[in-house]
Parts: structure tokens; sequence; C-alpha cells
């Protein structure tokens, strides 16, 4: 039976892959995996961890096995938009979070385009940008997806309910009306629904596979800002497996990573940017299935 992530905990773990160094390329320089990130504020501070893209200022890292830092806190924010159906229960929901932070240290194992990330710890100071507000217009098969998030008095936001699920290609406007963390907006666009084509899944969208060989996943859609990733079911764990596509239409989830995996994996679709507001870096990131060529059924991968 397949484990489900609730949207909470999938949230968390978008945030949290994002703070430990590991999160998806920027707007500013999309390479896939590989690469490496850096920051400055307040300090030295250097990041290398898990596959990812690259990115200019605090943006993802790429493969590594470690998180280090020297200096002073860093200032980041999440903004992260999740649009998914996870066994039948079909949500969609805005999660954020802003914070300066200690260095995260996370137990980080590679495999190829693939990271297993695990015994996390993070020191954060939650912070405010003010009112969140996204707004997009309707189209012809979603109404508008609009919602509006205040911060509670710890400077925490709670979760944010969407009217629907993102069709692919909507256009998104996210703005902060600005805390201690500045003011900013940002245009973004939900990705294409990227169609899985081999290996070919069952009537159910499950792709079964076992873990004495490499699997090759190859897909239609994709483009240059958006990958695909393979993650982890695991109940809410906070140690997750993320494995990125190095080239356009194809990823490799190596033989160790699916052993090290220890459950069934979602595949998901990620378009993510980073806006600099004042000394926040925030990166804003829109999620969705992965699905079958009849765009029905959500890809999953199960072990034999």
């Amino acid at each position: 039976m397949i484990r489900i992530f609730e949207l909470g905990s999938l949230a968390f773990w978008v945030m949290s892959l994002a703070v430990t160094g590991c999160s998806g390329p920027s707007d500013a320089n999309q390479t896939g995996a590989g690469g490496s990130s850096s920051a400055n504020a307040g300090g030295n501070n250097s990041v290398t961890g898990g596959a990812g893209g690259s990115g200019s200022v605090n943006g993802g890292a790429g493969q590594g096995g470690s998180t280090t830092g020297n200096g002073g806190p860093v200032h980041e924010g999440h903004f992260v938009l999740l649009s998914l159906v996870m066994a039948q229960t079909r949500a969609a929901q805005a999660s954020a979070s802003f914070y300066t932070a200690a260095s995260p240290l996370c137990t980080v194992q590679t495999f190829g385009d693939c990271a297993l990330h695990s015994n996390c710890a993070l020191s954060v100071n939650s912070v405010s940008a003010g009112t969140l507000t996204v707004t997009s217009a309707a189209t012809a098969t979603l109404p508008a997806n609009n919602v509006s998030m205040v911060p509670n008095a710890d400077s925490a936001y709670d979760n944010g309910v969407l009217s629907g699920l993102f069709s692919g290609a909507e256009a998104l406007h996210i703005a902060a009306s600005g805390g201690t963390v500045p003011a900013f907006s940002a245009d973004v666009s939900a990705p294409l629904v990227i169609t899985i084509d081999a290996p070919t899944p069952d009537s159910n969208g499950i792709i079964h596979a076992t873990t004495t060989s490499d699997l090759t996943i190859q897909f239609s859609r994709g483009t240059s800002d958006v990958v695909l990733s393979a993650q982890v079911l695991g109940g809410g764990s906070p140690d997750w497996l993320e494995c990125t596509s190095s080239k356009a239409g194809s990823m490799i989830i190596p033989t160790a990573a699916l052993a090290a995996a220890g459950g069934p994996l979602s595949l998901l679709t990620r378009a993510t940017r980073n806006i600099i507001a004042g000394d926040f870096t925030v990166t804003v990131g829109v999620y969705m299935n992965a699905y079958t060529q009849d765009k029905l059924h959500p890809v999953q991968i199960q072990f034999n």
C-alpha cells in the first residue's frame, strides 16, 4: 500500500529542502543537477548539498555531501504552491515561511542525480513578510485561484487553501505587503503537466520497479525552467530522497538510490525562481504531479 504525505508535511519538506541547500533551480541559472550556491548575508555561509539546480544567491545547490556555515544568519523565505493528487486526495494549498537561520545540518548521501537526506536539524527564527497574496485569472477549466495569508503572532503562516488544482501553465501573481521582509512580488507560471512515457505505468499510474537495477524515466513536455523529481512517500517522515532530471526528457534513479529510498516514490514536476527582497532571498516554487500520457493518473513508483 502506498504511504501518503499529508500536504502540510510535504510543504514542510519542500521548504526544508530549500533550507538545506538542495532546492531546485532558480530563475537566474537553471542547470539541473550539479553546481553550487553561496550566500553572504550576515557573514560567509557556504552550502553544498544534494542534487538540484544552481542559484545565484541562496539558490539551489548541486551534488555534494555536506552543509556548512561559519558566518552570520542566512536570511531566506519560501513561498510554496502545491497542487497535488495523492492516492485520490485532491488538494492545493499555499505555504510560506520567512526566517533567519543558522546553517542547517543534514546527513546527505548522493547517488548520481539523487540525494538521500536524513537527520536534519534546523534553527529558525520566523519573521513576517506582511500579508501574502496569490492571484490568478480564471480559465476555461479553473476558477480564479486566489488566496490571502496573514502572519500569526509568532510571525509564522498557516497554510492557505486554493480553490482548485492547476491544469498547467496558469499565470500566477504572488505578492507580499512587507514586514521584516521587505515587500516583493513576482509573476510565475504553473508547470506544464509532464507526462511519463517509459516505463509505461499501469492503469492506476504505477510504475513497477526493482531495487536491483537503475531505473530510467522518460518523459515529455519538460521545459528549461521545469524539472522532474522523484520523492519518497513516507507518511510525513523527515527523511527524503530527491532525484532530479539532469537532461531534458529523462531521469535516472540509480540502483543504490532505489534501495535506500525505503518506500514508494511519487514523480513531481516543479518550477522555482528566486526573488531578492532586501537582505532576504525568497524562493517561490510551484509543484504538481507528473501524469500518465492520458493525464488521468498521477505517476508513482512501487518496488516489486
